[in-house]
């Protein structure tokens, strides 16, 4: 942990110091030593680049450093390929998967904030133009995929959540995750298509080239082709945000749990199909 009133960027400098040549930085008081020894554990050296793994170094998260390269990171995680911008959580969710520096929280933040492309979308109406929607005729033959977190660490260093949605009849899914790189998306989707078997396409809000990591992945472990696509190809009906229920029950019901968001997920997936159930059966005006 970096201490109060420490430069972020320098302790990352400490830290690659020492991983580099076994001794302290000239910049390191004595105070912060065996803090950096601590911290060190965490990084490792590959091809000359530092990466962050984590306790359980299961991460492979890329250091940054220098504010060219947050900048960079930041730019293209917070715009996708259709030139909308993402919010917090998800731009969150897409430097954490890949890239590490100590303030990456509050620079996501600062950067969404001081977006002028988003303050404008704030306050401008579009007319969408007509868009031919998705027909979805069957259980479970098309489904979305959602990715949330990170959350405070389970016991089981589980910091991020997979939210599989069938289109036709709303039915959830929901897995935690350790991490969110292709092997571990596509290895939770595995063993969803053991207990249901698989659709016929998922449609995920990911970069083109990361769904194609994905279905290499999956190809492999499963022999499917090409299942998952983006968002941005296809377009379904909007009439149940299961994700973003999901989102605001696991905020309000685990902010307190010291254990982590893992303890209510049985929880929010009944409390998620009981809304549904109570939604269908309601009259139609």
């Amino acid at each position: 942990m970096v201490r109060s009133g420490k430069n972020g960027d320098l302790h990352l400098k400490q830290i690659a110091y020492y991983k580099r040549t076994g001794e302290y930085h000239p910049t390191t008081l004595p105070s912060e030593r065996s803090g950096i020894r601590r911290a060190a554990k965490k990084f490792i050296f590959k091809e000359k680049k530092l990466f962050y793994v984590g306790k359980d170094r299961k991460q492979n998260r890329l250091v940054i450093v220098s504010e060219e390269e947050k900048k960079k990171v930041l730019r293209e995680c917070h715009e996708n390929d259709t030139g909308a911008h993402h919010g917090i959580s998800r731009t969150l969710t897409l430097v954490e998967s890949n890239y590490y520096w100590t303030s990456v929280t509050n620079d996501v933040k600062q950067w969404v904030y001081a977006c002028q492309h988003c303050q404008v979308a704030k306050n401008t109406v579009i007319l969408a133009p007509k868009q031919h929607l998705l027909k979805v005729e069957n259980p479970w033959s098309i489904v979305t995929v959602d990715l949330m977190g990170p959350f405070h660490a389970s016991n089981r260093s589980h910091v991020y959540t997979l939210i599989m949605t069938d289109l036709f009849t709303k039915w959830v899914v929901i897995l935690p995750l350790c991490d969110v790189s292709a092997s571990e998306i596509s290895k939770a989707i595995i063993s969803i298509f053991f207990l249901y078997g698989p659709p016929q396409k998922i449609i995920m809000d990911q970069r083109e080239e990361f769904i194609h990591e994905i279905n290499v992945e999956l190809c492999g472990l499963f022999g499917t082709k090409q299942i998952v696509i983006s968002h941005t190809s296809q377009t379904v009906n909007p009439t149940e945000s299961a994700p973003g229920t999901i989102k605001a029950f696991l905020s309000k019901h685990c902010l307190w749990l010291f254990l982590g968001y893992i303890n209510n997920l049985l929880q929010t997936i009944f409390f998620v199909k009981w809304m549904v159930m109570i939604q269908a059966c309601l009259p139609k005006f």
